[in-house]
């Protein structure tokens, strides 16, 4: 019989309730397939191979269904694995998947694989809609249920601790993560066999002295962003996650597995069919490994995580339905999470702990912030946090932000005039005073529906007590939340209104904890663009004073009192950008469409001056020796919102040695910028020579592709 009347039988069998007649009729079925595609491709006829191919995924997705019939949800999910990976267009193989999870006890998989197949549904199917929200209902449910188990059986067995000699008589578990089922895999692929072995002898030692919830937490408190336990996700606690998990997350994402292979880091492209990969900054690009997630990349949306622990970006379906896509990096071993949103957004900057993002986005007629929870994605296992859900923070138009160094908050510019900081909550954070149930269920169901009244943004004149206003002429975007030696709440970068009280608008370094502010530049232009460096040593702006060309790029060294600003070109930049101490930038070359990469390196101390010598010295500016026209993406939608993007785009490369850009031809490429030499070198370019100037090496093209950024490390 053909493989089509074989997959008939199959179907009827099914509906007759014989589950083992429906999986014999599948199998015979794919054997009968796997053999004409032999056979196609020995002729080499390419289009029927191709269409032959195209039969796997719908035949595997039956074979599934028929498995979880017999009760075989392994099976089941392994051939609704196997259907994803013959079509990944092919939602019901992400519906099939969360069935198989469900039936295994994974709530949360199941819920981040229901979501895949809504949004690969496009919601052009409403029986598929209802059938996904369903199935999100009782994953909720049974999340529910064990986390409510968890926390009866942390409360009845003192944090499940009991004594060696107990647990050698049977008495059980000394921890409740020993009871782990995804412990043994993870203990082997990070540990060697020393480490086993010694790990071995002491673990039940190790977990009566030493793994208490509160020694835990202080490990897990080291592993965050300046040490700051603030940082800390302590809302999964209460759903039964445990201290163990968040140390063991926090531990992964301070040191990512896959960190030590990358000398100088890794490259993220999106391609010209909005498809994401990652390849290594050399020419030609060397190995690519392309993501396992939906493709339909927004090119100017791709960012890594704060330690290179996922990549996240904004996919937009055929059908124009938006999803935030996170795709962790190997060494979690996860699938990709897609979240659909009611929401169109176009900007996302992760936090520096990694576990939430802030997402800037049209929500119908209006512009919000909203803060997704992204734990998920940095979790060892995706069953020790909840599925992604987003919590809608302030509505405003313009809206620019920054996140805080050493703890979830946020400094915002609202209306172009009103600074202020903000808490960046979570919504488990934000639904705590309705109860842990209301929590859940928001988790579960909310990216699918419209945000309800309680979930409705607040408008910008409640936000945040603490901040001001800016009244003088001066237009500017992003502040910046620095992270500053001697400031425990680091310290604001962002324009004030003048103390002489003259109309006039300074750029001030403002300490949140003391109040006391430090003018860098007393009369700021009408227009301008800052940025500091991450060191916090220097502060550079650039802007025009006029339209007869008055302007310039201005840096400073901090503190003030090292010496005056230092003019290191006579004319604007479009961009400046931070590696290190140096500073790129972005020039537009007279009256044409081309633009050229600059560099500009501080003086060197005890070569031209030292320290008493900074305000007189301009240092070392290099340049590329070729200019390029930028791709769309970057010059429509990158460029005139630069301040905003510097603070989590990253064109820098790990050692600061090198930028990467991509050009009008979807073509990527690194633009060398070495450390500079002890002495000037020739230059000959349309900007110009100068004494203090060089050119850079050439740059050389890596992969085509419309927008590129480079991991942290």
């Amino acid at each position: 019989s053909s493989m089509a009347s074989l997959r008939e039988a199959g179907n009827e069998r099914i509906r007759a309730g014989d589950h083992a007649g429906a999986v014999a009729r599948y199998r015979q079925a794919l054997e009968m397939l796997e053999s004409e595609i032999r056979s196609a491709s020995s002729v080499s006829s390419v289009a029927l191979v191709a269409r032959l191919r195209g039969d796997r995924a719908p035949l595997l997705g039956n074979l599934s269904a028929a498995q979880l019939g017999l009760g075989d949800a392994g099976a089941a999910l392994e051939a609704a694995r196997g259907a994803a990976k013959a079509n990944r267009s092919y939602a019901k193989a992400y519906f099939r998947q969360a069935k198989a999870m469900l039936a295994l006890g994974r709530p949360h998989a199941a819920a981040n694989a229901a979501r895949l197949s809504f949004f690969m549904q496009g919601q052009v199917s409403l029986a598929g809609t209802v059938d996904t929200k369903a199935l999100l209902k009782q994953a909720e449910e049974l999340a529910s249920e064990n986390r409510l188990a968890a926390a009866a059986a942390a409360s009845s067995s003192s944090s499940a601790f009991v004594t060696p000699d107990a647990h050698e008589a049977g008495g059980g578990a000394m921890c409740s993560l020993e009871l782990a089922p995804e412990l043994p895999s993870l203990v082997v692929r990070f540990l060697d066999g020393a480490a086993l072995v010694r790990l071995g002898r002491g673990a039940r030692r190790f977990w009566v002295t030493l793994a208490t919830e509160e020694a835990l937490l202080a490990c897990a408190a080291q592993c965050c962003p300046g040490g700051s336990e603030r940082w800390l996700r302590k809302d999964l606690l209460r759903a039964g996650t445990g201290a163990g998990w968040l140390y063991a997350a926090r531990a992964l994402a301070a040191c990512p597995e896959s960190a030590s292979a990358a000398p100088n880091g890794r490259l993220a492209i999106c391609d010209r069919g909005g498809q994401v990969f990652v390849c290594q900054p050399v020419e030609g690009g060397g190995r690519r490994a392309p993501l396992w997630a939906p493709p339909h990349c927004l090119p100017f949306s791709l960012c890594w995580g704060p330690s290179g622990e996922y990549l996240a970006y904004t996919s937009v379906s055929e059908a124009r339905l938006a999803a935030l896509v996170v795709a962790p990096m190997p060494w979690v071993g996860t699938d990709a999470i897609v979240t659909p949103l009611q929401m169109a957004p176009y900007y996302l900057a992760p936090s520096p702990c990694g576990t939430r993002i802030a997402v800037l986005g049209a929500l119908r007629t209006r512009q919000v912030l909203c803060i997704v929870d992204t734990a998920q994605a940095t979790m060892p296992c995706t069953e020790r946090a909840p599925p992604m859900s987003l919590h809608l923070l302030v509505s405003a138009a313009p809206l620019y932000f920054d996140w805080a160094p050493h703890a979830p908050e946020l400094l915002l510019a609202l209306h172009g005039r009103r600074l202020c900081r903000e808490r960046g909550a979570v919504a488990s954070e934000a639904y705590s005073s309705v109860g842990e149930a209301t929590a859940c269920e928001a988790a579960f169901q909310q990216p699918l529906q419209q945000p309800t009244t309680e979930l409705a943004p607040r408008g910008g004149a409640e936000v945040g007590a603490e901040g001001w206003t800016v009244s003088g002429s001066a237009s500017f975007r992003a502040p910046q939340w620095v992270d500053r030696l001697g400031c425990p709440q680091g310290a604001w970068l962002a324009p004030k209104d003048s103390d002489a009280g003259n109309g006039r608008v300074s750029l001030v370094m403002h300490d949140p904890a003391s109040g006391t502010t430090e003018v860098i530049c007393e009369t700021l232009p009408p227009s301008v663009h800052f940025s500091a460096s991450p060191t916090g040593r220097w502060v550079a702006w650039s802007g025009m004073h006029d339209m007869r060309g008055h302007g310039g790029v201005f840096v400073r060294r901090l503190p003030v009192a090292s010496g005056s600003p230092i003019m290191v070109f006579n004319g604007t930049a479009l961009a400046l950008a931070w590696g290190g101490d140096r500073l790129a930038l972005l020039i537009e070359l007279g009256d044409s469409d081309e633009l050229v990469w600059a560099v500009w390196d501080p003086p060197v101390e005890g070569v031209e001056g030292g320290p008493a010598g900074v305000a007189a010295s301009a240092g070392r500016l290099s340049v590329a020796p070729a200019s390029f026209r930028p791709n769309e993406a970057f010059s429509e939608l990158v460029v005139p919102f630069f301040d905003q993007f510097e603070r989590r785009l990253r064109l820098w490369s790990p050692r600061s040695d090198a930028i990467v850009f991509a050009d009008e031809r979807a073509q990527v490429w690194v633009q060398p910028f070495p450390p500079p030499g002890r002495g000037p070198g020739g230059l000959n370019h349309p900007l110009g020579a100068a004494g203090h100037a060089s050119a850079a090496p050439p740059a050389f093209r890596v992969a085509d592709g419309s927008f590129a950024c480079w991991s942290p490390q």
